[in-house]
């Protein structure tokens, strides 16, 4: 165990200076806020527990289009709709927000008595919660996958300008005058 958060942490320490945005969210208690490595995004934490506000991965208390990067760290496994979780998930990120999904690989000699997914079901479900697969990282000797995913929808942009913008530019443009200029 000592070795695989050994793995974990320096997989981590080379991932975490090049993620971009404000919101960083580590779904899941399966490890503690403290597994990521210190960074210049916002970090909080949600976890699914007995008693709490949270009680389902499927109903995530998150604004539409509000975290940047997701890590959900040993948790998949465990939901009992994985799909709809990722659906969930994929409303809560922006657009290009980034999805890393840790999961004890279920072929590993290692993990065979565990719960444990497929690398082609958790690629599958990505693909139906219309995620974009990224990248794949295999550590403590293939036990572990982490898969990178991006959510590519495009944002909205207006194609109109609003009524109020208009009626600031009209009051500031010059307004005729009937006075005469002295000479």
């Amino acid at each position: 165990m000592n070795k695989l958060l050994a793995a974990e942490k320096k997989f981590l320490q080379k991932l975490c200076p090049t993620l971009r945005g404000y919101h960083l969210l580590l779904l899941g208690d399966q490890r503690p806020l403290s597994w990521l490595p210190k960074n210049r995004l916002h970090n909080f934490t949600l976890a699914p527990t007995h008693g709490s506000a949270l009680s389902h991965y499927e109903t995530l208390p998150l604004r539409n289009n509000s975290i940047d990067v997701v890590f959900m760290a040993y948790e998949l496994e465990y939901c009992e709709e994985p799909l709809l979780a990722l659906q969930e998930l994929h409303r809560c990120l922006l657009s290009q927000g980034k999805l890393f999904i840790f999961f004890t690989h279920a072929w590993h000699p290692f993990n065979l008595l565990k719960k444990s997914l497929s690398f082609l079901k958790v690629k599958h479900l990505l693909e139906l919660a219309d995620f974009e697969y990224k990248k794949s990282y295999f550590l403590h000797f293939g036990s572990v996958i982490v898969i990178e995913a991006q959510k590519n929808t495009l944002g909205m942009t207006p194609l109109l300008k609003p009524k109020w913008e208009e009626k600031l530019i009209l009051e500031k443009q010059w307004q005729p005058t009937t006075r005469k200029i002295h000479d």
